[in-house]
């Protein structure tokens, strides 16, 4: 399937209220990207926040997901316009945007990801429009690219009611690992403070029509099944390098 077929397909399940799933890469090898992007994943997501992948990688395994049945978007490193417009021309055609807590900033980087007039992005010959050969393909990218704000820290509640306005959001992302930390109790979902927090995002979310995903790092079908009961839209199922840690212990210990 085409990239932008795939891209609308996501966008489509987003706004009819359906489940998209996919998963995380950590690790920088094409082959594990490869056997994941043949898995049945609507996206795969790189990291460059918490993995050792560099920009230099970031090509290769971009094309390696586009030979897949998946969409490859990126979580960039720091919520930077110069990061976005890297991963894009890279040939992203999503993003998830980490820690967002300003809505003023939120606003500039999304401009920064789409061509004028829609935005600020930078016009250029790169491997997006393949080197200037299908430049005149930045007139049609009006709908382009899956914008994802990753909510994780208790400070975004202040302005995620004029976050959630943004009309080029596709999905917010809760991050619960920082969520809990920035609460001052990392790790502790169960906690009620924590539970408070996240149901005042996600009830933000609904009351705007946002889809609101969030991270499941354990490869746990159950998990996965009552986090799409709760209503989550845009789940990351695990990650690369946690599917071998889970599925590679000894099973003689």
């Amino acid at each position: 399937m085409p990239k932008t077929n795939l891209l609308n397909k996501i966008k489509t399940k987003l706004n009819k209220n359906k489940v998209s799933i996919g998963s995380w890469i950590q690790i920088p090898s094409c082959e594990s990207a490869e056997i994941l992007s043949n898995s049945g994943y609507d996206w795969l997501a790189v990291d460059l926040e918490h993995a050792p992948i560099n920009i230099n990688q970031l090509t290769n395994l971009c094309r390696t997901i586009e030979l897949g049945s998946s969409l490859p978007i990126a979580r960039i490193a720091e919520s930077t316009s110069r990061n976005c417009m890297e991963v894009l021309d890279c040939g992203f055609l999503g993003i998830i945007l980490p820690n967002i807590v300003d809505n003023d900033i939120f606003n500039d980087l999304v401009d920064s990801c789409f061509y004028p007039p829609y935005g600020k992005r930078g016009v250029g010959f790169c491997r997006s429009n393949l080197y200037g050969k299908n430049i005149e393909d930045i007139k049609s990218t009006k709908e382009f690219p899956l914008i994802v704000a990753q909510i994780e820290n208790v400070k975004a509640i202040k302005d995620l009611d004029k976050i959630c306005k943004n009309k080029k959001l596709s999905s917010i992302f809760i991050g619960p690992y920082d969520l809990s930390a920035s609460l001052g109790m990392p790790g502790e979902f169960d906690n009620l403070e924590y539970k408070k927090t996240e149901n005042e995002i996600i009830k933000t979310a609904m009351k705007n029509n946002i889809p609101y995903g969030k991270h499941i790092t354990i490869p746990d079908v159950k998990l996965l099944k009552k986090t799409i009961n709760q209503g989550y839209q845009f789940i990351a199922y695990s990650t690369d390098a946690y599917f071998l840690n889970y599925f590679s212990q000894n099973p003689l210990k």
